[in-house]
């Protein structure tokens, strides 16, 4: 398929931009883009260029003359990285994503930011590495997962600079569309994306200052780059990149920086001058690049603070990037300087023989990253996505309310933050085990107040969950019982994908829950922050009457201020159940072939182990008819921990430690049939795993799994019965309480402020 097919050939017309340099054109500073010659009467009738930051300046090699355009991909979708490109092909492979299937390699990739997995960095080292990165990445938000990869390919990777026979591996611009051209009433950067966005650029090209010149067709371009007396020889001379120096040879750090576009401040000069080692200096200097790109005010130098506790998400082996820049770390002499746990790697390091998994270059290298990490100083007895489970003293200590920590791995980050009340930014791959040695993380994000308040309120819509939900008061184990807490499991992994999507990079706060508050557990809202941190880039949701923040009085503040409100209907509801669960007929009755039963993403916690046995047991007496495999992950610590581990395994259960499912992408622990359908009760694995296995996975309750282990089949599901929310076809608010609300609270009406609305009038009363 054309890369430029889906775009239709309409002209439109934008607004011309230029705006003022900040600094030099090297990897890591954040230069505003300028149209540096005079603008003619014939220029200034078009759009010629979107004006931009650069986030990070790349490098990239020019072959003939008049190769500098490149196709334009534009999607108002977030992508996460991880799950969502092939780094060994640059296509993208999320199934739910509108620009699947579409090669990125050499584009110009339109994105309002990365989402979901922490490890966007190291796919985009290994694309790099690969020669598959996109020419240059534009963004509408700051997004330091998809920075930290070039910074790493910049900076932390300086023997790779030469890497292979095609000389200088090419490191791709990232941009972020700055004020420019607007849409109505509206400016800004979010105005200038979506004008962006509208004109359906099918090419582009990037100025030697990092402004975009867009257009429809090659020759639309070609156009504009000589009304900009830009012929593209001369552009290809000028750098369109460029081979920028890597100013990295330069051994002053005053030079190397102030090359970038910022003096070091004396709190970074301190840091750079306490590192005793190369590795520390290294880790260093990629904190504060970091923290320069991110910002809120690149005038002003960024604080930072002492880190207490990291965990760390590029443990996992995706490449031959990210263990040379491990095992660079080691020969340097780093060493963590907090306690430090690890994230699941690609590999059961001690069992993967008995699980027949083959001694592949891709499982020893596995392990060597690891092993790598363990000599940083990280805890050698962690090696789990769900960290926050462990428990312990030291380096397994769960953090507590307000403690300031380094955490990687989407969902650890998203439950630290919203359910435990710490304070850790969704921090990237390279970048987590930067801060760990060098002790420190950059004070800005929801490490702050300010940006842990919502902006956004997503209402369950009264009327949409079934009052019953849960199971009410009943007690013990019975079948009604058992169907009550299942449909009332199911919610939470739906229910947080849908979150995140509704959130668009904004701290929300849900509403709707407080009724079922008391029987909300901390599994549930671990598949709740697992499925949130897949669609979301935020790191933190608050869930009113149930997460630490989101108790008292101030939620009624929050809502008033809040500038958009979204509605959760159960129709929302129902459609992201079906997007997550890949029925072959989704018009019948008939049950399905399941082959495979994936548990343990995030890691089983002790209660899911019991519950698990629990519901095994139940079926003990009755006989298997062709059922699937259940696979569990768990982490080494918990496996040891738990008295039900052995009786389940007595039952065939086989328990998978070390690593999780979003790196076991191969068979024999995945089925060898690419026809084979996976069943998950993970909404986080439901959304990753096709793009990642090729496989069709289904969505269901473990209540669900146990009985495909029996049966080899899943029932559909009835609307009526078996799953949480109901249509109610009601409106849910009046038109007197709403016009009261806003004149009292001076809040602009919108779409979803319906129960809200009613409810914090309330609160008011």
């Amino acid at each position: 398929m054309p890369l430029s097919s889906t775009h239709d050939t309409t002209t439109t017309t934008t607004t011309t931009t230029t705006s003022t340099r900040y600094g030099a054109d090297t990897a890591g500073s954040q230069t505003k883009s300028l149209s540096t010659l005079p603008e003619s009467p014939e220029a200034s009738r078009g759009s010629l260029a979107f004006a931009t930051s650069r986030l990070v300046a790349g490098r990239w090699q020019q072959g003939e003359p008049g190769t500098s355009i490149h196709p334009v991909l534009c999607s108002e979708v977030p992508l996460s990285f991880w799950g969502g490109i092939d780094e060994r092909t640059g296509v993208v492979i999320d199934s739910s994503h509108p620009l699947c299937g579409l090669d990125t390699s050499g584009s110009i990739l339109v994105l309002p930011s990365g989402r979901g997995s922490c490890t966007a960095s190291q796919v985009l080292l290994e694309l790099i590495l690969n020669r598959k990165a996109p020419r240059a990445l534009v963004l509408r938000d700051r997004d330091g997962l998809v920075c930290v990869g070039a910074l790493v390919a910049a900076f932390a990777l300086p023997n790779d600079s030469e890497a292979g026979s095609g000389g200088r591996v090419p490191i791709p611009d990232v941009l972020r569309v700055e004020d420019g051209p607007q849409t109505g009433d509206a400016s800004g950067p979010a105005a200038s994306f979506g004008a962006l966005v509208d004109s359906r650029p099918g090419y582009g090209s990037v100025l030697p200052d990092g402004g975009l010149v867009l257009g429809r067709t090659e020759e639309e371009v070609e156009e504009k780059l000589h009304r900009l007396s830009l012929s593209r020889k001369g552009h290809a001379d000028q750098g369109d990149g460029g081979d920028n120096k890597n100013d990295d040879d330069d051994n002053d750090d005053d030079n190397r920086f102030g090359a970038s576009g910022f003096a070091l401040s004396p709190e970074e000069r301190r840091m750079l001058d306490d590192s005793s080692t190369d590795a520390e200096r290294r880790a260093v200097e990629v904190l504060i690049r970091y923290a320069r790109i991110l910002a809120p005010d690149p005038s002003s130098p960024p604080a930072y603070a002492d880190a207490k506790k990291a965990h760390i998400d590029g443990c996992t082996y995706i490449g031959p990037g990210g263990l040379r820049f491990v095992e660079g770390l080691v020969e340097g002499g780093g060493r963590v300087r907090v306690p430090t746990t690890l994230n699941s790697v690609s590999t059961d390091l001690g069992h993967w023989e008995a699980l027949g998994i083959e001694d592949d270059p891709s499982n020893r290298n596995s392990i060597r990253q690891a092993e790598a990490y363990v000599a940083l100083g990280c805890s050698p007895e962690s090696f789990t996505c769900a960290p926050y489970l462990l428990g312990g003293r030291g380096s397994t200590a769960v953090p507590e309310r307000g403690e300031q920590i380094v955490w990687g791995e989407s969902n650890a980050v998203i439950y630290a933050n919203s359910v435990l009340g710490a304070r850790t930014e969704k921090y990237a791959d390279y970048l987590d085990i930067c801060c760990a040695i060098a002790g420190k993380l950059p004070l800005m994000g929801v490490h702050l107040d300010g940006p842990r308040r919502p902006t956004v309120v997503l209402e369950i819509e009264e009327g949409a969950l079934d009052p019953e939900l849960g199971g009410g008061s009943r007690q013990g184990h019975d079948a009604e019982a058992d169907d009550a807490e299942a449909s009332f499991s199911l919610l939470f992994p739906v229910l947080g994908h849908l979150c995140g999507s509704l959130s668009d990079g904004e701290v929300p706060l849900l509403v709707g829950l407080e009724p079922w508050a008391e029987r909300v557990t901390g599994d549930h809202l671990k598949a709740f922050c697992a499925a949130f941190g897949t669609t979301a880039s935020s790191p933190l949701i608050h869930v009113a009457g149930i997460t630490p923040e989101a108790r008292g009085a101030g939620v009624e503040e929050w809502i008033a201020s809040a500038g958009r409100f979204e509605t959760i209907t159960a129709d929302r509801l129902g459609e992201t159940f079906d997007l997550l669960d890949q029925r072959n007929h989704p018009g019948s009755s008939e049950p399905e072939t399941v082959d495979l039963v994936a548990l343990g993403n995030p890691h089983l916690s002790l209660p899911e182990v019991d519950e698990l046995l629990r519901l095994v047991e139940d079926r003990a007496g009755t006989e298997k008819r062709g059922g699937a495999r259940i696979l569990a992950c768990i982490s080494r610590a918990l496996y040891d921990r738990s008295p039900s581990v052995k009786p389940l395994e007595d039952h065939g259960v086989t328990f998978v430690r070390d690593t999780c499912w979003c790196m076991l992408l191969d068979p024999p622990m995945i089925p060898s049939d690419p026809d084979a359908t996976i069943l998950t009760n993970s909404g986080k694995y439901a959304h990753y795993g096709p793009g990642l296995t090729g496989r069709r996975f289904r969505l269901g309750t473990m209540k669900d799994c146990v009985g495909a282990a029996w049966t080899g089949t899943l029932p559909r599901k009835s609307h009526a019965r078996d799953v949480p929310w109901r249509r109610t076809g009601r409106r849910s608010f009046s038109s007197a309480a709403t016009g009261a609300f806003q004149k009292q609270r001076g809040m602009p009406l919108g779409p979803g402020r319906c129960g809200l609305v009613q409810r914090a009038l309330k609160l008011l009363r």
